[in-house]
């Protein structure tokens, strides 16, 4: 992931990156998240369902935000972030939105949102 964003980027400059798009999710157990972490939320059609990580502070962590983070699909685009910190110069996940594809099969997509790393927080 790392290097094929790097290859595309201008200048090499990677930690403009804003978003990250996984779509018609297949991965059972991915799947079995979204449905646990959103509970009696319905996903709607874009712009769907948003779900934040919480304020960073360890006690206000969003338990929904954190499956999602942990799920399997999640895990290239938080081991990337941690592999490449000084590159992407502590750009962090601060949220999901979860909707279906706009097709019949209607499987998950998660858009992920990724801002700069946190005030007080050394990059």
């Amino acid at each position: 992931m790392y290097g094929l964003w790097k290859a595309y980027s201008e200048n090499n400059v990677v930690d403009n990156i804003r978003y990250v798009m996984l779509v018609q999710i297949t991965n059972e157990l991915t799947k079995a998240l979204i449905v646990r972490a959103l509970g009696d939320i319905q996903i709607d059609s874009w712009p769907g369902t948003f779900i934040g990580m919480g304020n960073g502070e360890v006690d206000e962590w969003s338990p929904a935000g954190l499956a999602l983070l942990g799920s399997p699909v999640a895990r290239s685009l938080a081991y990337m972030l941690i592999q490449h910190k000084e590159a992407f110069k502590g750009l962090r996940i601060v949220g999901a939105r979860v909707f279906p594809s706009n097709n019949r099969i209607r499987k998950a997509c998660v858009l992920w949102y990724l801002k700069g790393p946190a005030p007080g927080v050394p990059a």
